[in-house]
């Protein structure tokens, strides 16, 4: 019975041995690309995890070996007809085919996994969490600074030629220039508080 190589260990190997021992000619190995278990260089070497595997066990039998690249649906019919001695692959093991071939014990095993998307927690105590959250801190800290610097600049322009709106101490005229800033980006425009240089409600279009 032809040997199958899929997945090497100790007690299949040293079946192996005692009848591949007597063999004069190299051992044909049939190999197809399946990263990252066999993968061909660029300069037309052949490596991965079961050539390392295969690379050891020939060592060990001290015997020479050739490497014959198949498409993967040929491996097993050559194998089955002598043309090849041993498949070296990511193979896997069914019932039918160990009725007709040998394996080794396997030494990689794989199922099938289904990733889902975490579900959002929900809740006053999540909606809370996502208050405090630094991504949210940031946007609220980004926008403060997007409106102090409006305001900022509408005071400049509004401190004499408006100073009953936005007029008194620095802080108090940034103050109403902030105020005027937020509640005409939410277009809400009280109405309390509006621009009467050019230069001010220039800024105003433009921040409108």
């Amino acid at each position: 019975m032809k040997r199958w190589i899929s997945r090497l260990a100790l007690p299949l190997l040293l079946l192996f041995t005692s009848q591949a021992a007597g063999q004069p000619e190299p051992i044909k190995v049939g190999i197809t690309t399946v990263p990252p278990f066999v993968m061909e260089t660029d300069s037309g070497e052949w490596e991965g995890i079961s050539i390392d595997l295969w690379r050891q066990v020939a060592d060990g039998l001290n015997r020479e070996y050739t490497f014959v690249p198949l498409s993967f649906s040929d491996l097993l019919t050559q194998v089955e007809s002598g043309q090849v001695d041993v498949a070296v692959g990511a193979l896997t093991m069914t019932a039918e085919r160990e009725a007709a071939f040998d394996f080794t014990h396997p030494f990689y095993q794989t199922g099938l996994s289904i990733a889902v998307p975490p579900a959002p927690e929900q809740g006053l105590l999540a909606s809370l969490r996502a208050l405090i959250s630094w991504q949210f801190m940031s946007v609220v800290i980004a926008l403060g600074g997007l409106l102090l610097a409006v305001g900022f600049v509408l005071w400049l322009f509004e401190r004499r030629r408006n100073p009953e709106q936005f007029g008194g101490t620095a802080v108090q005229g940034i103050g109403a220039s902030f105020w005027w800033a937020a509640v005409t980006m939410t277009t809400v425009g009280y109405g309390d508080k509006a621009p009467v240089s050019l230069a001010g409600r220039m800024v105003a279009l433009v921040w409108m």
